[in-house]
């Protein structure tokens, strides 16, 4: 018996809300088969064969009962279905990762539909297991409390003012903002918005935000970048960086790196970008390529390694790591922090 004749099947039987004769289910059926257009047309003595096989096979509490001179089939007890059944232990381990990647979200205050997911979840399971599996999250990152905001305005479309303070600034600026997309990239949630007094997508860091307020005011609706990485006909924002941060009227650099011979088996097995290209050198070291906009999240990245990369190309690139690296070095020829 095929799984799409078993569905469709199904759903007859658990329907309380009309009867379902033999006719019907052969018309059903044949309905789904048109729709498929494959096959020849389900008869009647298939779908009696059917009903034996479920019956007997998946033993469920199929009934027939009569209507006049006509007999109708559904399931005797409401609401049962062959598909609602126990979880085996695959379903049972991914349904338990789901669960603790919500629990994980608990910091986030009036996320309350993730609280509800995470209890339908659970009663879903209808067990309490040993947590095997940890996610990082910092409940006590600032203006978290903004977060939830951020997402309905997104959501409802609605253009806001962001009070918003740089850690060098003393007072926060207002910004006019048509929000578009949360992104989280290392511990941190940032807002991506187009500002209306400059016109281009900003990134905000929800950590620096002091409020947030809706406006009433025209929302200009995102026609510029696909945040997300399905297929449209706009440009994927984060297509070419490292991190969050995208040089305004700037094109990408091809970024040259060298990497030693203890840091190759890290770099493969954790690509620093998707554009990633790697030759492996006569020295036992190894090269890669990196088509992204050299941005400062690419430079933190970078100096992690310490003595175990050098930039070669672009110049200007190199030379800004190579002065990144002496400066570091101040504190140490000095003795003392400034």
């Amino acid at each position: 018996m095929p799984d799409w004749r078993l569905k469709i099947l199904d759903e007859c039987f658990s329907n309380r809300r009309r009867k379902y004769f033999i006719d019907d289910l052969v018309k059903k059926c044949n309905e789904k088969l048109e729709e498929l257009s494959s096959g020849s047309g389900v008869s009647t003595r298939t779908i009696q064969a059917d009903i034996r096989h479920i019956r007997l096979v998946h033993q469920a509490p199929l009934e027939s009962y009569r209507d006049g001179k006509k007999t109708y089939y559904r399931y005797a007890d409401e609401g049962y279905t062959i598909y609602k059944r126990a979880l085996n232990d695959e379903e049972k381990t991914k349904l338990l990762a789901t669960i603790k990647a919500i629990k994980s979200l608990h910091g986030i205050p009036q996320l309350q539909i993730l609280k509800e997911t995470e209890l339908l979840l659970e009663e879903k399971l209808q067990a309490n297991n040993e947590p095997v599996i940890e996610f990082d999250h910092n409940s006590a990152l600032k203006g978290i409390e903004h977060l939830d905001a951020l997402y309905h305005y997104i959501y409802e479309k609605k253009c806001i003012c962001l009070s918003y303070k740089k850690f060098d600034q003393h007072e926060p600026k207002q910004h006019l903002l048509h929000p578009y997309f949360l992104k989280q990239y290392n511990g941190r949630w940032f807002l991506f918005a187009l500002s209306d007094a400059h016109n281009e997508i900003r990134s905000f860091s929800i950590d620096r935000v002091i409020a947030v307020e809706p406006l009433d005011m025209d929302y200009i609706p995102n026609d510029f970048f696909n945040f997300s990485e399905t297929e449209n006909q706009l440009e994927y924002y984060f297509e070419s960086i490292v991190g969050i941060n995208r040089q305004q009227n700037t094109h990408p650099e091809e970024v040259v790196l060298k990497f030693s011979p203890g840091q190759i088996n890290y770099i493969l097995t954790a690509p620093l970008h998707h554009s990633q290209k790697e030759k492996m050198l006569n020295d036992g070291s190894m090269m890669i390529t990196l088509t992204v906009w050299p941005n400062y999240e690419l430079e933190e990245l970078i100096l992690r390694f310490g003595e175990g990369v050098e930039v070669l190309a672009p110049e200007h690139f190199r030379k800004h790591i190579s002065n990144r690296l002496q400066q570091s070095l101040t504190p140490y020829k000095n003795g003392t922090l400034e």
